[in-house]
This record gives structure tokens, C-alpha cells and sequence, in this order.
């Protein structure tokens, strides 16, 4: 090799060596930028030229990417900042809708850039603009590329977009669909009793539903314990709706309804002369309908009106409700319980006995189904009865102005008129009706009320009487009470005032009847009972005067005056009192139509004003009332008149002043009070109509759900729920779009062991968007100020085959070559585990500093030593030179 071999050989090492430290200055430089990938410089030799007299073989340097090598992951607390650990590249575009240069990058610390408008291609293809969005770009300003919501993954750059937000925007409501019930019902309650409700075996689970304008409502499923490990199960409708009800569906069965409650809520004090009307049908008759008629008793007159000729669509019955007293909506809805209640329960009085089987036996099993809450007058349909039809359009006829809420398509279907809905029939597979007859009783006691105690009294007017007085089931001989002796305060058997105050004594502290207490004063005994206990107090009839003067006779004897005014009702059929007294039935009257029949042949009881026979004497006044009643009955249905629902009547064997009704299947309704007869001129207060026959409950078949001995649920009937809103929202649930009700989650445990409830639903109001966030699957979400979140974008990452052959360019990225092998285009998900995303990071160089200073050592000194040589060639060669010249 000569000199000048050496020396070229030298300049080619002196280069060489510099772009190996070119390359150690690059990394130095880029230590701390995000994504960046160091590259080494590796040397060899090259064969320039082989003469016989040089012979150049040099060296090259050949520069490789690190490009695979991951960098540190640094922390930055930066919502837009994400790090790739594993493979792959972010994918970027020089183009928002991809339509530029697509390159690659490291580099995970975005930025947002608004450009005023969203341009999104969509999986069909279509792209969509919208203002005010936000785009995330990297430091040089290209694209970060992804799939929109609703875009399906592809290995394809087709489908990409540039991802993107815009804060503020609106999400739509969402109308609740379905609904998931996880309630625990306390093992430890009681059987619900009506008679106590404070007792408990009551409660509620709390569902809020949305319509389609994204109003909520609270509805709730009302529990009430029927049996151990049964509750049947209630609807409440939320606030805004006019119906909800309860049903089950089955491919087999169709819709079959179990629950519905219905509610008019009131916005204002409606005015007087407005009206809304309700229609059903009577069972075995054709629909009938009662106007509910606002008025002002102070400035009109009411409009109640009744008869035979009424009831009908176009002439209905007519309810008034007086408005004078009403200050606000709550009163509203209370006076139209009270008039309906009134008008059901106490016909005699209102003159509504047509009205009164509408609202009985055919709109409801009861008119405590009608009942306020706040500005809610609640309509809750009854087991078995027919479905009530509830209009109240508002328009210059009915004048209700704005004062109801309810103004909506009803539960009849999308096709019924605004303001009128449907409480639904109950399918008959879930009431208690059977063929088994059904019985109740009622007592005939003297001039109407003595037997309920509250604060009545009796007097000790003779001695010695005989017999026994009778508080309720306990009994003490009158000769016990006169003699005193052991136990009692007096024994001087002479004074009427010492036998009170042992009968005092003795009901106080012997014969503990439940709520009942007594006081004396002189011969007289006053009695008293607690809070809302009954005791009845009964003669003996044993005949003997004197034993016990009721408080409200005169004559100081136990002669009972039994002189009832009106009518005994049964049904439609009313019959004279004043007839049942004398012993001879000689008419009757129908009660809906007034029609009054007078009998060819009177009837003729057992029992006449003045009774001869032996049984007659031994007989007091009201216990020959409970057989004429009896004997007329059975008389009548055999006249023939049709005593409504099949009721017969029989005169009890323990106590012949009690009469044992009993019907078939079809209802009717005996009006009573308290065990005592309600008689039908309208004297005697709290009345309460008892329908014979008709159903009380759910059956078996209709528990709403049962339990397991662990208290995990074994079955349940309803699966659908169903609202029908009054606000103007459309799609309502319901009528087409059931809401599916999964009962599932119930459980029966001890309510001290604290389960919590997890109901959820699918609803939502609308909302904004007030942030957005990536999880570790590169998902870009949006959280709305409904609370809500929904996905926008999906990051795309790209892998290649080889990807140190990328080529670098400038703004930290890399296009793709050749030698860098096949791409493919996935998410983080579809990656199957080789790469995963950390947020609010960034990875860092993957410059090592270590072997960058050796590196730059190694290259100075390589440097060094070339240029030497070329020196040492240099003064050979000018040597050689001097020597030849």
C-alpha cells in the first residue's frame, strides 16, 4: 500500500468518524424529545481500487435506527398526552378527513387545534361537518387519526378521521327502555294489613324513568307482603305521566296487564262550570259516565245530578265538587276525592245511587280507589274491574284551561284524541274472583250506633236484675257483680251505686276487653275506647226489665226502640225499613233507576211490631229485624226479583242479631258501617261500601314475586312496564316501546343487613359536553353534563414488519418504506396484548446517555488517530518529493 493509499484511506476514516459523531450529536440533541428514536453508525470497509501499486480499500459509515427500542414512560398529568408501550405508531395526516400524507409517530403529546369545523367519515362513507370543534394534532401540526363513534375498526386508512371533539355539544335524550330491579324486600316484615298500614309489610323501590324529551320522572314499584315469601307488586306513575302500569308478556299470551294506576295532577284551581268526565263499563251493562263538574257553593248552585235517564255519553251523571273552600291545587285534588267518596259510599245522601254503581262496581272496586296526594288525584285500577276511561281535553266545552296537567296521548294508543287515557283492566288471571261464594255480616243494633262504644254509657236502674252483661267475647253474671265478695270494692248488694262501681271494676280489671275502659258515676257507667278499637256491649235475653238502660233511651229499661229510616240497599234493590220493622213487604225500589215496584201479594215475615208466639217474646227487637231481613231476601228472589250478585242471607246461630250475606261471583254492594247497617237515609257518619263477591286482592297466580328459603328470588310475573307521559314527549313507552322490566335482581332479606339497592335504567335527560378523557384501550370518551359518557373516537395504531427500516423525517415522524415491510392498522383492543396505551404520559428518547459519550469518545479518538495517519502519509509523500527532486 503506498503513502497515498494511506491517506485516502484516512480522509475516508476522518469522514467516517465524523458522521459517527454527527449521528452522536443528533441524539444528545433529541435526548429530551418525546418519541424520539436514536440511531448508531456502524462501519466497513470498502474496496475503492486495487492497482499493482495501491491497493484503497477504506471504510464507510452505515447508520441504523433504533426505532424498535421503547423509550422511558414519563408521568405529565396532561389528559391529551399518551404513551405507546409495545409496538406500533400513532397515525397522522397532513389532512383532517385523511386525505393528505399519511405518516407515523411516537410522539404522544397531542394538542387540541380548533379549526371551526368536525369533518367525520362515517362507515358508510358520508362525512359530516360541524363548527366549534377541537382537533388533536402532534407539535408539527399533523392529524392524529382515528375511528369515529359508530366506525367499526379496519385495517384500512379508508375509514379514518381525524379525531376530534367539540365541548358544548348536545347529547339527546334518551327515553328509558329497560329497567333493572335490585331491591331487597325485608324478610322480617309483616303481613300487610290495610286496617294498620303502620304496622308495616309495605314498601317502595324508587325507578327514574326518562321520557323522550329527557324529563324525569320518579316512578315506583309499590311491595305489599301478601304471605310469607309472596309480595304483590304496585305501580306509582312518576310525575308528568297519566298512566303506568304493570304487565307481563309472553309469546304465548300477548300483553296481559297486572297493575295500573292512573293520576290527574292539577297546575291550578280549575274554573267553576269546568268539568272532566269518566267513563266505564258496568259489569253486564253499557258504558256509563259521570261528569266531574267544578262549582262554587258561595256563588252556585251544585250541579250533582242523578236518574235513570242519565249515564250516558251524551247526558252523563253529574258529580259537582265544591270549589269554595279551595285555596290551592292540593284542595283540588281532596275535594274531588271527598265528592267521589261521598257520592260512592253514601248515595242516600247525595242522591247518586246511579253514579254509585258506576264508580263501585264498574270503574273501581271501592271509591277509596280515588285518592289525593298533593295536586295528584290518583286512579288506581281494581283487581277484576272494568278500565277507566279518563277525559280531559281542555278546549272552550269542558273549560279546563291549563289547570290539568294530563294533556298527552293516553295508554288507548297513538290514534286517541289528546287529554284522554286509559286505566287498564286487569287481566282476570291475576284476581282473586272465583266460584267459591264470598260472605260478610252485619249486626242490627238498637237505634242505629250503640254498639260502637266511644264514649256511650249504660245505667243500673233495678235490683236485682238478672242474666249477664256482655262486653265483646267477655261475659259475668249480673248475681256475681251484685254480690261483690272477693276482689270487688263493694258488697252492699242494696245500692245501684255500689253494683256500678263492681261492674266498673270488673270491666277495668277482669274482663280485659282490648281498648275498652269504664268510669262510674252514681248508677250510671260511662264507656270509652282507645284510639280506634270497637267493643260491642249485648244485652242478655233473658226478658227481665231494668238490666241495662243504652245511653241514648229514656225509659230506664232494656226494651230495645229499633226505628231505621229509608232503606236497607242491597245492591240496586232498596227495601222501607219501616216495612222490615212491621213484618210485611209490600214494594221495593230500584236504587239506579228509581223505578219503585209495588208487590201483588205482600210478603209477610216472621216478625210483626207486636210478636205473641212464645219465640216472639224471647226475642229482642233487633234480633226480629235480622229475621225479617232474612225471610225477605230469600222472599224476593223468589218473587221473582233478582237479588243483584246472587246474595242470600241467613240470620247467624250464636248471635241472632247478626246477618251472615253471602254472594256468588258476580259483585254487589251492601252498605254498612262498621259491622252496623248503614241505613239509607244518610244519618249515621263514615260510612263504607262493601262490595259482595268482587275480588280483594291478587291471587296466587298474581303475586308479584316469591322468594326462596335463602332468600333469593323464585319467581316473578311482571316483566313490562309502561308509561304513558302527559308532557308532549314523543316515542312514548308504552304504546309500541314497552319498557322491559328485569325483576331478577330481588332479594328477601333481614332488613338489618343493610343490602343496598341497585336499580338502574337506561334513560337520560340531554346534556352537554363538558370534557373529554382516553382510557388504556386508546378510547377517546366524552363526559356530558347529564352525567352521562359516551365514546367519540378510537386511537388507530400502525404496525410494520420491519419497522427500524421506517425512514425519519422531520417533526419527530416516519413514512413508511419499502424495507419497513407490509403495515397493518389496528386499535389498541384488536392488537391481542402487544401494545397498551398509559395516559397522561408521554414516551420519552430512547437515547442512552452512557453510550452516547463513549460513542463520542470512540469517534473522537477514531477521528484523532485518521488524521495522523493522513499526516504521517502527507510528510511521506512531500519526503519522497524532496528526494526526487
Amino acid at each position: 500500500m503506498s503513502s497515498w493509499s494511506a491517506m485516502v484511506n484516512a480522509v475516508e476514516g476522518m469522514q467516517a468518524s465524523s458522521t459517527g459523531i454527527s449521528s452522536v450529536s443528533q441524539n444528545i440533541a433529541n435526548l429530551n424529545t418525546a418519541g424520539y428514536k436514536a440511531s448508531n453508525v456502524t462501519f466497513s470497509d470498502v474496496l475503492s481500487s486495487i492497482t499493482p501499486h495501491a491497493n484503497i480499500m477504506g471504510v464507510q459509515a452505515v447508520q441504523q435506527n433504533q426505532i424498535s427500542v421503547q423509550g422511558s414512560i414519563q408521568t405529565t398529568q396532561n389528559w391529551s398526552d399518551v404513551a405507546l408501550q409495545g409496538n406500533g405508531f400513532f397515525v397522522v395526516n397532513s389532512a383532517e378527513a385523511g386525505s393528505g400524507k399519511t405518516q407515523f409517530t411516537r410522539d404522544g403529546s397531542f394538542v387540541g387545534t380548533s379549526l371551526g369545523t368536525t369533518s367525520v367519515t362515517t362507515a358508510t362513507g358520508t362525512t359530516t361537518t360541524s363548527a366549534g370543534a377541537t382537533y388533536l394534532t402532534n407539535s408539527t401540526g399533523q392529524f392524529i387519526m382515528g375511528w369515529a363513534a359508530g366506525t367499526s375498526p379496519s385495517n384500512s386508512t379508508a375509514t379514518l378521521s381525524a379525531v376530534n371533539y367539540t365541548l358544548g355539544a348536545v347529547m339527546a335524550a334518551k327515553s328509558t327502555t329497560a329497567v333493572t330491579v335490585g331491591t331487597n324486600l325485608p324478610s322480617n316484615a309483616p303481613i300487610y294489613d290495610p286496617s294498620n298500614p303502620k304496622a308495616g309489610g309495605i314498601t317502595a323501590t324508587n325507578i327514574p324513568v326518562y321520557d323522550s324529551l329527557g324529563d324525569a320522572g320518579n316512578a315506583q314499584l309499590i311491595w305489599t307482603k301478601s304471605g310469607a315469601n309472596a309480595w304483590n307488586a304496585g305501580i306509582q306513575p312518576p310525575t308528568g305521566a297519566a298512566v303506568a302500569n304493570l304487565a307481563n308478556n309472553s309469546y304465548l299470551n300477548g300483553t296481559r296487564y297486572y297493575a295500573s294506576h292512573g293520576q290527574l295532577e292539577f297546575s291550578s284551581i280549575p274554573a267553576n262550570g269546568s268539568y272532566f268526565t269518566l267513563n266505564s263499563t258496568v259489569a253486564g251493562g253499557q258504558p256509563q259516565t259521570v261528569k266531574i263538574e267544578f262549582y262554587n257553593s258561595q256563588s252556585g248552585v251544585d250541579p250533582t245530578q242523578d236518574g235513570a235517564s242519565l249515564g250516558t255519553s251524551s247526558a252523563p251523571y253529574v258529580l259537582g265538587v265544591d270549589l269554595s273552600s279551595v285555596t290551592d291545587t292540593t284542595g283540588v285534588a281532596s275535594a274531588i276525592e271527598n265528592a267521589i267518596g261521598n257520592a260512592a259510599n253514601n248515595p242516600a245522601a247525595k242522591g247518586t245511587f246511579g253514579m254509585a254503581k258506576l264508580l263501585l262496581g264498574g270503574v273501581t272496586d271501592g271509591a277509596d280507589r280515588f285518592s289525593a296526594t298533593n295536586n295528584i288525584l290518583n286512579i288506581v285500577q281494581s283487581p277484576g274491574a272494568a278500565a277507566v276511561n279518563v277525559n280531559c281535553v281542555s278546549n272552550a266545552t269542558t273549560g279546563l284551561g291549563t289547570s290539568i296537567v294530563q294533556s298527552q296521548v293516553g295508554a288507548g294508543g297513538s290514534s286517541t284524541p289528546t287529554g284522554q287515557f286509559s286505566i287498564q283492566q286487569i287481566d282476570p288471571a291475576y284476581t282473586q274472583v272465583s266460584a267459591a261464594p264470598q260472605s260478610d255480616s252485619f249486626g242490627i243494633n238498637a237505634v242505629n250506633s250503640t254498639v260502637v262504644l266511644g264514649t256511650n254509657s249504660f245505667s243500673v236502674n233495678k235490683l236485682p236484675p238478672t242474666g249477664t252483661l256482655t262486653l265483646d267475647t267477655a261475659t259475668v253474671p249480673w248475681a256475681t257483680l251484685q254480690t261483690g265478695g272477693v276482689g270487688y270494692p263493694f258488697a252492699n248488694a242494696s245500692s245501684t251505686t255500689q253494683l256500678a262501681a263492681n261492674a266498673t271494676y270488673w270491666i277495668n280489671s277482669v274482663a280485659g276487653v282490648a281498648g275498652v275502659s269504664a268510669t262510674s258515676s252514681g248508677a250510671t257507667v260511662t264507656l270509652s275506647t282507645i284510639g280506634s278499637a270497637s267493643t260491642a256491649v249485648i244485652p242478655d235475653s233473658a226478658g227481665a226489665t231494668g238490666e241495662v238502660a243504652w245511653a241514648n233511651n229514656t225509659d230506664g229499661t232494656s226494651t230495645e226502640s229499633v226505628n231505621p229510616g229509608n232503606y236497607l240497599q242491597i245492591g240496586n234493590i232498596q227495601i222501607p225499613w219501616a216495612q222490615l220493622v212491621s213484618g210485611q213487604v209490600s214494594s221495593y225500589a230500584d236504587a239506579y233507576t228509581g223505578v219503585s215496584t209495588t208487590l201483588t201479594t205482600p210478603l209477610t215475615l216472621p216478625f210483626g211490631t207486636t210478636g205473641t208466639n212464645t219465640t216472639a217474646l224471647a226475642q229482642t227487637d233487633t234480633d226480629k229485624l235480622a229475621g225479617n231481613i232474612t225471610s225477605a231476601l230469600t222472599q224476593l228472589a223468589a218473587v221473582p226479583v233478582t237479588i243483584p250478585g246472587g246474595v242470600t242471607a241467613t240470620q247467624d246461630t250464636v248471635q241472632a242479631n247478626k246477618i251472615d250475606l253471602t254472594s256468588g261471583t258476580s259483585p254487589t254492594s251492601v252498605f254498612v258501617s262498621n259491622g252496623d247497617v248503614v241505613w239509607a237515609n244518610g244519618q249515621v257518619a263514615n260510612k263504607k261500601a262493601v262490595t259482595m263477591g268482587d275480588a280483594s286482592g291478587y291471587s296466587s297466580a298474581g303475586i308479584g314475586a316469591t322468594f326462596n328459603g335463602n332468600g333469593t328470588v323464585a319467581t316473578t310475573i311482571p316483566n313490562i312496564l309502561q308509561v304513558y307521559w302527559a308532557n308532549g314527549a314523543t316515542a312514548q313507552a308504552g304504546t309500541g316501546n314497552n319498557i322491559t322490566l328485569n325483576l331478577s335482581g330481588l332479594q328477601q332479606l333481614a332488613s338489618s343487613t343493610g343490602v343496598a339497592d341497585t336499580t338502574q335504567q337506561d334513560g337520560h335527560a340531554a346534556g352537554t359536553l363538558t370534557s373529554v378523557s382516553f382510557d388504556n384501550g386508546g378510547v377517546l370518551s366524552g363526559t356530558y353534563s347529564n352525567g352521562k359518557s359516551e365514546v367519540l373516537y378510537t386511537l388507530a395504531v400502525a404496525t410494520f414488519t420491519a419497522p427500524n427500516a421506517l425512514n425519519p423525517v422531520s417533526g419527530n415522524m416516519f413514512a413508511a418504506t419499502e424495507g419497513a415491510g407490509a403495515m397493518s392498522i389496528n386499535s389498541i383492543g384488536g392488537l391481542n396484548g402487544q401494545t397498551s396505551l398509559v395516559t397522561g404520559a408521554v414516551e420519552g428518547s430512547n437515547v442512552s446517555v452512557d453510550n452516547e459519550f463513549t460513542n463520542m469518545v470512540v469517534m473522537q479518538r477514531a477521528y484523532e488517530l485518521n488524521s495522523q495517519v493522513f499526516k504521517a502519509g502527507d510528510e511521506m509523500s512531500q519526503r519522497l518529493r524532496d528526494l526526487i527532486t
